[in-house]
């Protein structure tokens, strides 16, 4: 029963049978492709051709596509708009001959397949899309300043951040003349992020450079030699300031430096104290901790400095001087000066001039490596710290009574 109805379907008359069978798929292709339908797409790119020299249009990226991206409406066969999205289009606008406003019309001749296989004239009839308005603007070049701050993150750990060198950068920016001189007035960002350092790039660059085991410098990586343009869709860029290829990282490797000589103490007395306490009268008073030779008061306390170079350490030890502001408090407070600073700076410069290598003055020039150690030397005057024998910050509390000022 069961192979007699087989027999009769597919069997009999199996000619007439299949040559229906094409012709019903023909007739369903035909009319699938002949069904007309509206599709409404978003984000189709918009690309600008033939702009005039020295003009530009604002939130044109450097690819030559517009920054806004437009929402159209087609009108064709369902076959193609099913299958069709954004990726596949993109809308030809041509700034040939046009003044420095004109409107712009997104029809079917600027609507431009992008898919080798999708034929827009034969399977798209329409498209629908309001129009708008494109400006023209001059296009300038300007060097744009590059603030570099102060990097995020942590150094490797027994290293201490000295600072990025070289310290300014300029960025050469062409572009739209409103937004550049915007971007000008403004500067861009730059900033670094420690937390990519690991111990053991520094400890490869000191090994390889067994003069100089303080103080290292980290060559920036190119792939962190970028900045992003906000006027054209934050897109990162190459930095081209020549002096970005000394582009470096300088770091401190961290140690406790024994100070090795006997830090002379002086009392200031500010105006306001004039007539409260009199200063020929006022006296430190010698003990444990206070050492008298010569009419002069020492402090007598075997002391450490960290964060800063041995080198530095050597020009300063003989010129500092611990001053004690005199008042009427519980506490008075007080300061480790440097004398003579500027004279010190020059000292410190010289001497560090002086063990520069040649090889290394070619890549950095002698008047910015001087730039460069003046800076740090005010870094490490900034940060300089004294330490007790115990490698704990020295703390001293220096009090007035009887008039006699006593160190704690």
């Amino acid at each position: 029963m069961i192979l007699s109805l087989f027999k009769r379907l597919f069997i009999e008359r199996w000619q007439r049978k299949f040559l229906a069978l094409i012709i019903a798929i023909i007739a369903w292709t035909l009319m699938h492709q002949a069904i007309t339908i509206t599709r409404t797409i978003s984000d189709i790119p918009v690309k600008v051709i033939h702009l005039p020299p020295g003009k530009t249009i604002e939130g044109l990226l450097p690819s030559g596509y517009l920054e806004t991206k437009l929402t159209i409406t087609i009108v064709g066969s369902r076959s193609a708009l099913e299958k069709l999205s954004a990726a596949d289009l993109e809308i030809l606008v041509d700034a040939e001959g046009k003044g420095d406003e004109w409107i712009v019309h997104a029809d079917k001749a600027s609507l431009v397949s992008k898919n080798a296989a999708l034929d827009l004239r034969r399977s798209i009839k329409d498209v629908v899309q309001n129009e708008f308005i494109l400006s023209l603007t001059p296009l300038i070049t300007e060097q744009v300043p590059i603030i570099i701050l102060k990097p995020s993150g942590s150094p490797p750990p027994g290293y201490q951040f000295l600072d990025v060198w070289p310290q300014f950068l300029t960025q050469t920016v062409s572009g739209p003349q409103k937004e550049v001189l915007k971007l000008k007035a403004k500067g861009i960002k730059l900033i670094f992020d420690l937390g990519q350092i690991q111990s053991k790039n520094l400890m490869e660059i000191s090994s390889s450079d067994p003069e100089n085991q303080e103080e290292i410098s980290f060559y920036v990586p190119d792939s962190w030699k970028k900045v992003a343009i906000p006027f054209l869709g934050n897109t990162e860029v190459v930095l081209n300031d020549p002096d970005s290829s000394s582009l470096r990282i300088n770091f401190l490797k961290r140690t406790f430096l024994s100070l090795d000589t006997l830090i002379p103490i002086s009392l200031y007395f500010p105006f306001e104290t004039v007539n409260t306490l009199n200063s020929e009268k006022i006296r430190i008073e010698a003990s444990s901790l206070v050492k008298k030779s010569n009419g002069l008061f020492f402090l007598n306390e075997p002391l450490y400095a960290k964060d800063v170079s041995s080198l530095f350490l050597d020009v300063v030890r003989n010129h500092l001087e611990l001053v004690i502001i005199a008042s009427n408090k519980d506490y008075l407070e007080w300061s480790i000066d440097f004398v003579n600073f500027k004279g010190l700076e020059r000292a410190y410069v010289a001497l560090a001039l002086a063990e520069y290598p040649d090889k290394l003055a070619k890549e950095l020039p002698l008047h910015l490596k001087q730039e460069q150690l003046e800076s740090r030397f005010r870094t490490y005057v900034d940060q300089f710290r004294l330490y007790n024998s115990q490698k704990q910050p020295f703390k001293l509390h220096p009090v007035l009574k009887d008039q006699q000022i006593l160190l704690q």
